[in-house]
């Protein structure tokens, strides 16, 4: 799978089916991947970590997001399908 599909390739149900048991170790490499290359801001690193929080405990949905924390969310899927591809 590349990296550059796009999410919508996806039925959504399925790939949170699929990824419902082991989202804490896909958050965990998507956090590795997204801290890449290293100088992030202490503000960008707690932001990538509460939304990685924030989708082990609900899942991949915006609801009771703000549009800042709904990009990092996309970042997220993006990242993700980097990762699961490798």
């Amino acid at each position: 799978m590349s990296y550059n599909w796009c999410f919508q390739s996806f039925d959504a149900r399925e790939f949170e089916l699929a990824a419902r048991n082991s989202r804490p170790e896909i958050v965990n490499s998507v956090l590795r991947e997204m801290m890449e290359p290293p100088g992030h801001s202490a503000r960008d690193v707690e932001q990538f970590e509460r939304i990685g929080e924030f989708i082990i405990e609900h899942g991949l949905t915006y609801m009771g997001l703000n549009k800042a924390d709904a990009e990092v969310l996309d970042r997220f899927v993006f990242d993700a399908f980097h990762v699961l591809a490798e």
